[in-house]
């Protein structure tokens, strides 16, 4: 029996509705939101990165000159820096802690106690300096990332050449010291293979 366009049209309008219910049918939860998962993903890094940054922090004394080593790097600068050898901890084989003294031409410094959070390439100011010599907190201090800077590249150079070369953190504060009264990075050491360039471990 032949069917009339009007039948025709009627089941195919059938079918399609048809379809339309197997598909919500076969969808038992809400859609999923990739950017929202992303964003909580990244919140718990987040959370994970300032737990750690964060834990255990103490003060350390304000620094003296004859405590101060000079950080050395390449580029244009506008401050002469110097880490306190006596500040510089270690904190769970990833965070590197120290005292950062910029110095002006004309003799003034700026002060802060900072940490670098060698897997994320980022840092944080925990406080800084007074004219009174004594530590003031940040408030509310942000994790920044480590950029490569035009001029006053002092992060850069912290992480890369001295706190967390190879990008992780260095084993103790000694090889921080040494590394920075050498004024180049010292090589990783494996305890299995001897001193090596590429891996630490």
């Amino acid at each position: 029996m032949r069917r009339n366009k009007a039948d025709r049209n009627w089941l195919t309008g059938l079918g399609l509705l048809l379809a339309v219910l197997a598909v919500a049918c076969g969808n038992t939860g809400p859609p999923v939101d990739r950017d929202v998962e992303k964003r909580e993903q990244f919140k718990g890094e987040k959370e994970v990165e300032r737990e750690l940054v964060d834990a255990n922090v103490v003060l350390p004394p304000y620094p003296v000159d004859d405590n101060l080593v000079e950080v050395k790097f390449s580029g244009p600068k506008s401050f002469t820096y110097f880490v306190d050898s006596q500040s510089i901890s270690i904190y769970e084989s990833e965070v590197v802690r120290y005292t950062l003294v910029a110095r002006s031409p004309s003799g003034s410094n700026n002060v802060s106690y900072e940490g670098i959070y060698c897997k994320a390439r980022t840092y944080k100011s925990y406080a800084f300096g007074s004219t009174e010599q004594t530590w003031a907190l940040a408030r509310n201090p942000n994790f920044t990332p480590i950029r490569d800077l035009d001029r006053n590249n002092i992060r850069l150079a912290m992480y890369r050449d001295y706190a967390c070369p190879y990008g992780k953190a260095q084993r103790d504060a000694d090889r921080v010291v040494t590394a920075l009264k050498r004024g180049t990075p010292l090589p990783c050491v494996s305890q299995d293979q001897g001193e090596h360039r590429h891996t630490c471990r």
